[in-house]
């Protein structure tokens, strides 16, 4: 839980709500609430994966009601996935506890450098 944690440091995906969030830089794919969408709709995904997201109806519209929804989620399984030996095959390709961590942590922190890439432009 650390990680998920610093993944969002403070120049980061916890502070992205500073400053213009809608302007989308040119040459940039996404403004800064697009990647929050992004991130908010792969943690989604990775969660979906091990049959541990919450209902699509219920993920909020809202770039960061919808991330802390889904980051409220992966926070509440976690504790459970500790010591897990899970693994499961979904559409060709495993998935453990494990590599949902590792994947949503990593994504972040990537994220997390771009928002501050565009903060700084």
């Amino acid at each position: 839980m650390k990680q998920v944690g610093s993944a969002r440091s403070s120049q980061g995906i916890g502070s992205a709500g500073n400053g213009d969030q809608t302007h989308r830089r040119t040459g940039e794919r996404w403004s800064i609430l697009g990647i929050l969408g992004h991130v908010g709709g792969t943690e989604w995904w990775y969660l979906d994966r091990l049959g541990l997201a919450i209902p699509r109806e219920e993920v909020p519209e809202e770039p960061f009601e919808h991330l802390e929804r889904i980051r409220a989620q992966l926070i509440k399984v976690l504790p459970g996935m500790a010591g897990s030996h899970q693994v499961v095959g979904v559409d060709g390709e495993l998935w453990s506890p494990r590599k949902l961590l590792s994947r949503a942590v990593r994504h972040e922190r990537d994220h997390s450098a771009h928002i501050c890439g565009l903060r700084m432009s």
